[in-house]
């Protein structure tokens, strides 16, 4: 793909009215919230239409698989935390991919109520080839910004992880 140049950063869509002191009013569209979400949906949609398309493979399934990629083993109850899903959702997937042998549960020797979570053989092959997409589509999506562009963009995205993670934790401390 060529070099392309730097552009305008989008101008917020919404229909800012001014407040009673002049100050122009925020929109939803102004949210950062809200333009995270919208750039995550476009930035995720195609390659998880290829996944289901190619692998049948869900959102939430890759994200399962990845996760015991890389840690290689986990707790059901700690793969569901770490992919911010429903532990009964996470439970329902994860017998899916039982079922189609991409992962096992082997019972904890010292508990037998634990069970430990790895991917297959199978499972590892799979999550290589959706890798190799997943990564091709990230430089895809990078490409279209300059290494500049890039830097800020990585550095902005960790700055609000840190500070959104702040805030839910003063929300989970309200009740």
């Amino acid at each position: 793909m060529p070099d392309t140049e730097p552009t305008e950063p989008a101008k917020p869509r919404s229909r800012a009215t001014r407040s009673s002191d002049g100050k122009a009013a925020i929109g939803i569209r102004d949210l950062v919230s809200y333009r995270l979400q919208k750039a995550t949906y476009f930035a995720t949609k195609g390659a998880y239409l290829f996944y289901a398309h190619e692998y049948e493979i869900t959102p939430v399934e890759w994200r399962l698989l990845g996760n015991l990629y890389s840690d290689g083993s986990m707790s059901l109850v700690r793969l569901a935390e770490e992919v911010d899903t429903q532990l009964a959702q996470a439970s329902r997937t994860i017998a899916s991919l039982v079922k189609r042998e991409l992962v096992i549960g082997q019972t904890d020797e010292e508990d037998g109520r634990r069970v430990s979570l790895s991917l297959t053989p199978k499972g590892k092959a799979l999550y290589r080839k959706l890798l190799a997409e997943a990564v091709r589509y990230h430089n895809r999506l990078m490409e279209s910004l300059t290494p500049s562009e890039q830097d800020i963009l990585l550095q902005a995205l960790e700055k609000l992880a840190v500070v959104g993670q702040e805030l839910l934790a003063e929300e989970n401390e309200r009740g």
